[in-house]
């Protein structure tokens, strides 16, 4: 799976299944909660920890066998189960447009979930495409130390900045200075940055003008 294509979804109001109820879909649960999707788990049994998100309605659960018309309006299917039967019947049955993921087996999949990195706005994705887990576990752990939470205020920060800039420098070189500025200079990683940045404004603007 060498020639995958990265790209980060937008599940929103999409109908995504999981199947299988044990400690494979409770980790795969974690990174669908807040994509607000419509999600659904099939399995007969479920663990604790699943049992609590269909009690706060945060996913649908539907407590029986799998069969390939559960899942027929699906949009994106992660099969969180070892069982063979499963992993048979989905590469039998799934329709060219289905996303799918098989948690025991990359090379069929046409979906790998990357280890991803959240500073609010900011995510940064790791995948050896199933080559080693351990390493992309161990290149996360790296960056949640590079990136820590200070970076989530800094994108809000970064965004503001841009609008704000956009819809008031109308010269292109200006802007692209004053954008360059704001991740260039360490600064405005710190609490200093608006009182920085409000004097290299003043100070282009002034000079522009």
């Amino acid at each position: 799976m060498e020639n995958l294509y990265p790209v980060f979804l937008n599940l929103k109001h999409k109908k995504v299944y999981v199947i299988g109820g044990g400690q494979i879909a409770a980790r795969k649960l974690e990174g669908l909660l807040k994509s607000e999707a419509v999600i659904t788990i099939i399995s007969p049994t479920i663990i604790e920890s699943i049992l609590t998100y269909v009690n706060n309605g945060s996913v649908h659960w539907i407590q029986k066998d799998f069969e390939l018309s559960d899942i027929e309006d699906a949009f994106y299917i992660i099969s969180a189960t070892n069982d063979p039967y499963v992993s048979s019947e989905l590469q039998k049955g799934i329709s060219p447009h289905q996303l799918v993921n098989f948690a025991d087996e990359h090379s069929s999949s046409n979906v790998i979930v990357p280890s991803v990195v959240r500073r609010g706005r900011l995510a940064i994705a790791v995948t050896t495409s199933g080559a080693s887990p351990s390493l992309s576990k161990k290149i996360k752990n790296e960056l949640e130390a590079r990136y820590g939470e200070e970076y989530e205020d800094y994108i809000e920060f970064l965004m503001e900045k841009r609008t704000y800039i956009q819809e008031r420098v109308k010269d292109v070189g200006k802007r692209k200075k004053l954008l360059s500025l704001l991740v260039e200079d360490p600064i405005f990683r710190t609490e200093e940055r608006e009182k920085r940045f409000q004097k290299i404004y003043k100070n282009m603007i002034n000079n522009c003008e």
